[in-house]
């Protein structure tokens, strides 16, 4: 066996992440995401959507660069003009985590304002990077003498350091510290991953399984050998019934995983699936 076994996922998406991470489109990468829920899904209308409010923030500059105004003028379209908004009442609603979605409804969850915040500010001529923080993605500007970290969550408020590591404090109940790399700046397929993360744990958290194996097979399609996804969806075939496709899976997880914490109950997993099969030939 070679590794992990292929996938069906949308053909688009899996090419585009074969591709460097320069080379990745975040607003079409994100909105293939959108396209799991919505087949049929315009993604060149909502990718124009995005160059216009880049260009609407460009128009307002007068040719200033000066990063702070920059900010403010990003903010002044996205959360004035616009009318962006974070969903606070309605956090684990799918919806936040399809990038159509968040523009048609105005709404949505730190990651996906940030992917909407990074990509107008690339059409603005602004470079902005995303930032995994722990528990809640943030963006950041980074310049020769100068570091501004923003929360489009909270209508693209700039943060200082301090203000930063306070909020992980108290989010965590002072179990985590902080550490200067929280702040480093994440890869588009990083951000793409915790995307479909935080679908995968809503579609398992509402035994939503078709869904959760597409998202699944999206995750495989940035990283063939997460050997954890593999593992994951072979539970989540035996949730369906596929038993077959259950067995492959966790076969597959031991096989490239022999020493996994969990390879003891995994082992009497495949061993019930077997029989399973047997009975079913």
């Amino acid at each position: 066996m070679d590794g992990p076994s292929p996938n069906q996922s949308d053909s688009d998406f899996a090419e585009m992440m074969r591709r460097s991470d320069e080379e990745i489109d975040l607003g079409a990468a994100a909105l293939m995401i959108a396209r799991q829920e919505y087949s049929t899904l315009n993604i060149d209308r909502y990718a124009l959507r995005l160059k216009r409010m880049g260009n609407a923030v460009k128009s307002r500059l007068e040719d200033s660069s000066e990063p702070r105004k920059m900010v403010q003028t990003i903010n002044h379209v996205l959360f004035q003009d616009e009318g962006l908004r974070a969903n606070q009442k309605d956090y684990s609603d799918p919806r936040n985590s399809f990038l159509n979605d968040v523009l048609d409804r105005k709404k949505g969850i730190p990651i996906t304002l940030s992917i909407v915040y990074m990509e107008v500010a690339r059409h603005a001529g602004f470079p902005i990077m995303g930032v995994g923080f722990p528990g809640h993605f943030l963006v950041k500007y980074q310049g020769p003498d100068q570091q501004l970290i923003i929360d489009p969550f909270s209508k693209g408020m700039v943060l200082t350091k301090e203000e930063v590591a306070q909020r992980l404090h108290l989010s965590s109940g002072g179990e985590v510290a902080f550490r200067e790399h929280y702040l480093a700046a994440a890869t588009k397929k990083q951000i793409i991953s915790r995307v479909l993360a935080n679908l995968k744990a809503i579609y398992l958290s509402t035994s939503d399984y078709p869904k959760a194996v597409g998202v699944i097979n999206m995750l495989l399609d940035i990283s063939p050998w997460a050997l954890d996804e593999v593992r994951d969806r072979g539970k989540v075939y035996f949730q369906m019934k596929a038993y077959p496709k259950a067995l492959a899976d966790l076969e597959t997880y031991l096989e490239f995983n022999r020493e996994a914490g969990d390879a003891s109950d995994i082992r009497q997993n495949v061993k019930y699936l077997k029989t399973l099969v047997s009975k079913s030939e």
